[in-house]
């Protein structure tokens, strides 16, 4: 969560307290609308454990989009920094261990306000509309990974800018259906939507 270490500086600790637990709240909801378990919060942040990839990048989107509808506190707006990764996690005491939780911590502390980072290696995961919103950005070193961790971002509040450069073949009208029939030297093309043709031996048939 971003902006809350802010938010206590100015407007104290007991109504900078509500308003991140009602944020948290809405963390919530939002992870178990798509499946997801909420293992822990650590001050202003939230661990969850989600079962698959599609199922964290819906949340991560319908969690950046519930803390958005939330009023501002003393002139403070709160905002969200979400990182997630796929892979084998250790599941101890109700807690989670283990490189995919490292990797997906990492992603986090990299990402900016409003902002969804992902692996790479992630985002090959994806479904197709939501990867149709996804774009490479750059790679960074993670301790204890010999290999850098390629990171991207998954735009999740779109403009018709952002759809034109990631999503353009979702935006793109699908190119018109076309049936060619050919017979005997003759030839006669229908698009979806247009009459039927006829086929046979008599004088009103297209082929014969």
């Amino acid at each position: 969560m971003s902006g809350s270490t802010k938010l206590y500086d100015s407007v104290g600790d007991t109504a900078a307290f509500e308003a991140i637990g009602a944020c948290i709240d809405r963390l919530r909801q939002s992870a178990e609308a798509d499946g997801g378990r909420v293992v822990k919060t650590m001050g202003d942040e939230v661990m969850v454990l989600f079962p698959s990839a599609d199922a964290a990048a819906s949340a991560a989107t319908r969690m950046h989009t519930a803390v958005e509808s939330l009023p501002t506190v003393g002139n403070n707006k709160l905002a969200l920094r979400i990182g997630f990764h796929t892979g084998p996690v250790v599941q101890r005491d109700n807690d989670i261990f283990g490189d995919t939780v490292n990797v997906a911590s990492r992603l986090a502390d990299q990402a900016v306000r409003g902002q969804i980072l992902t692996s790479q290696e992630t985002a090959a995961l994806l479904g197709g509309f939501i990867r149709n919103w996804t774009r490479p950005l750059y790679s960074i070193q993670i301790r204890g990974k010999a290999e850098e961790v390629a990171i991207c971002e998954i735009v999740w509040r779109q403009s018709p800018d952002v759809t034109e450069a990631i999503g353009s073949s979702v935006a793109r009208k699908p190119a018109p259906v076309t049936l060619r029939l050919q017979y005997h030297g003759q030839e006669a093309m229908r698009r979806r939507g247009q009459d039927a043709i006829m086929i046979g031996r008599g004088p009103d048939c297209e082929l014969v």
